[in-house]
């Protein structure tokens, strides 16, 4: 998706600028020091959800041309997609 908009890298490089902080939080022992990144991740978290509803409703919403609900075979896809959002709010 960020490719439409960027050149593209390689997925070795972003996995390398995610090694460095990875290596950092989990050198942290104490659980009392890691709390504060915690309620900062769970902040960004907030805001990050504001934006996407900012997004959602700029414009009026147009039901026209679209379906109700979708077909059977797409359910298994919907409460993956869910129950995979909803674990990660926890960590």
């Amino acid at each position: 998706a960020i490719d439409s908009y960027t050149t593209p890298i390689r997925l070795e490089y972003y996995m390398l600028a995610i090694l460095l902080p990875l290596i950092f939080i989990n050198w942290i022992r104490n659980l009392k020091f890691l709390a504060p990144l915690s309620t900062a991740a769970n902040g960004i978290t907030l805001i990050s959800f504001g934006i996407i509803l900012y997004y959602v409703f700029r414009e009026p919403i147009s039901f026209e041309g679209r379906a109700a609900v979708g077909t059977v075979q797409n359910f298994p896809l919907f409460f993956g997609t869910v129950l995979f959002a909803l674990e990660a709010i926890g960590v």
